[in-house]
């Protein structure tokens, strides 16, 4: 397993501060360099350049129309199926920030999601390979857009995304182990490997700072890829490196900690998935979890006050998460992407939350104000070191044509283990259906309607030979052998599904005295089953007296090494 980050960001500290500042307190630009390529390189996992396109559809896809995409510099909201290889139908494709005939034609570069944006064919072709300043004629179909016969200036609110980009790609390629050295350059440029103009650029990024957009796709490229551009993170890095250069005020070894620390931190915890052992894919409904002290999620039906939880509720939820020690957890009922943070922080556990709730708040941007109006959520955390997600999507399980419930979409990530992939998702199903009959009721022949969309995502991902785990609760008792949701997802085509528990008592008991028959499965299917084992131990769950979730966490471990 690898070393506590406090641990590694304690040696790394004590490297950097006598190679990067000087005697007299100025930074020693080489050096401090030099680290933050090595961050940058770092967890870099190649994307594939046809997967491209499938990334930059989900990490630009329209909050407000989720067939959408956002085009770069026209700022244009169209399907994401209008892909086009030539300017024409007024379709989009990938835009290279830093232009392939200045170097980005070889691998990684070519598809390092960190320079790639989707843009209007027309407009891509307008920019061509031109370097980035300032002046020109006003491009078709970018609105704020100019360009002159050496220069393309994109609008002023993504003038510093851009400038970030380049440095990220100047930094990141320096000719090491056969990958090509691309320079910024303050000057034009023609072909070759350099790319103008850096104090052009250097002047954007500081009058357009990164903001929460930006910082959301540097996190979404993270989950894909595995690094991160760190002069997002942190902006002052740039003068550092770049403002002697450009006459702009460079901090001295004075305000050099900030640095260290962002870059150690990089370093430490942005590295490739390593697990060298079996897994722990676990589910956890914990209840209506809301991560405000003293104040509920939102109110029960019948009008009640809905739950609250102390400081040591909080604690006591952390130490079941500890005792359960899993590296992949479906959760359910959370009700914002801070409640999974208060638990799981991202100094060791990567997030996904379910993209519902930015099409909740484009509809409703003070939801999360108001406990009437909040909702609940799903969520999946990965250890940090045991897996990396290199891909999401949405099991839109909420889209029932007219339903009056708000049903929770089901997030599922693409995990990389180790060169093994692997398909999870966070469930959960419709409630009020526990053993009835699947067409009795209104709760009932809601439930049957999401059954057929999972079970085709679930064949989809099982035809392609792929492993899957679904984490869920599935407001289901489906041990009975004839119960027509089990025999739904488990009719053998493509494949044969597995589910823990099975006929067996739970491992802990919740807010009921005596355990239950489950409603939450870890279910996978016949390709994962394989890598089933044996638990080595069985954790303490005992919920019972902490009145934390009517939920027990149950779980089941892989191990794609036997």
């Amino acid at each position: 397993m690898p070393t506590s980050l406090n641990s590694v960001l304690a040696m790394l500290t004590l490297v950097f501060v006598p190679t990067v500042a000087s005697p007299q307190g100025s930074i020693d630009v080489a050096s401090l360099r030099e680290q933050i390529h090595a961050s940058l390189k770092t967890g870099h996992s190649r994307v594939s350049y046809a997967r491209a396109y499938i990334a930059l559809g989900e990490i630009f896809e329209d909050p407000n129309n989720s067939g959408n995409v956002v085009l770069f510099y026209s700022n244009r909201s169209q399907p994401k199926t209008l892909v086009v290889d030539v300017d024409k139908h007024d379709g989009w494709n990938r835009e290279h920030l830093w232009p392939q005939s200045h170097g980005a034609k070889h691998t990684p570069v070519r598809s390092d999601l960190h320079h790639l944006c989707p843009t209007d064919a027309t407009v891509n072709s307008r920019r061509g390979s031109l370097d980035f300043d300032v002046g020109g004629s006003l491009v078709p179909e970018a609105p704020e857009t100019y360009s002159d016969s050496d220069s393309f200036e994109p609008r002023d609110d993504i003038k510093g995304d851009v400038a970030r980009a380049m440095f990220y790609v100047d930094v990141r390629y320096e000719g090491t182990g056969g990958e090509p050295d691309l320079v910024l350059v303050d000057e034009m440029t023609s072909k070759g490997t350099t790319l103008g103009d850096l104090c052009t650029l250097l002047d954007w990024h500081l009058g357009d700072p990164p903001d929460d957009e930006e910082r959301r796709i540097n996190n979404e490229v993270e989950q894909v890829q595995g690094n991160r551009n760190v002069f997002v993170d942190s902006p002052d890095l740039a003068t550092a490196l770049y403002g002697e250069t450009c006459g702009v005020a460079a901090p001295t070894s004075g305000t050099l900690a900030p640095f260290l620390a962002s870059v150690a931190s990089v370093i430490a915890t942005g590295t490739t998935a390593n697990s060298d052992g079996p897994l722990r894919f676990a589910t956890w409904n914990i209840a209506n979890f809301w991560h405000v002290e003293g104040e509920h999620l939102r109110p029960k039906r019948n009008g009640d006050p809905g739950q609250t939880r102390s400081a040591a509720d909080y604690d006591a939820i952390r130490d079941v998460i500890l005792n359960l020690d899993a590296d992949v957890i479906g959760l359910q009922e959370i009700g914002s992407p801070d409640g999974v943070r208060l638990l799981f922080p991202s100094s060791d556990w990567d997030m996904v939350f379910s993209k519902r709730l930015t099409d909740d708040l484009a509809t409703n941007p003070d939801q999360l104000d108001v406990d009437s109006e909040r909702d609940i959520y799903t969520a999946l955390v990965v250890k940090r070191g045991a897996a990396r997600i290199v891909g999401t999507e949405r099991i839109e399980l909420n889209n029932l044509g007219g339903s009056p419930d708000r049903n929770r979409e089901g997030t599922a990530a693409l995990l990389d283990v180790n060169g093994q992939e692997v398909w999870v998702a966070s469930i959960h199903l419709k409630s009020g259906c526990f053993t009835d009959d699947i067409g009795s009721s209104d709760t009932c022949k809601t439930l049957a309607r999401q059954i057929p969309i999972l079970e085709d995502w679930l064949d989809a991902k099982s035809s392609a030979g792929i492993p899957v785990a679904l984490l869920g609760d599935f407001n289901r008792q489906i041990d009975r052998g004839v119960d027509e949701v089990r025999k739904d997802l488990d009719d053998g085509q493509p494949v044969g599904v597995f589910k823990f528990p099975h006929k067996e008592p739970l491992l802990c008991e919740a807010f009921k005295p005596t355990p239950r028959t489950s409603i939450d499965y870890v279910i996978v299917n016949e390709p994962l089953w394989e890598f089933v084992k044996q638990p080595i131990d069985t954790p303490n769950l005992n919920i019972s007296d902490r009145q934390i979730s009517d939920h027990c966490p149950v779980f089941v471990d892989v191990d794609f090494d036997q």
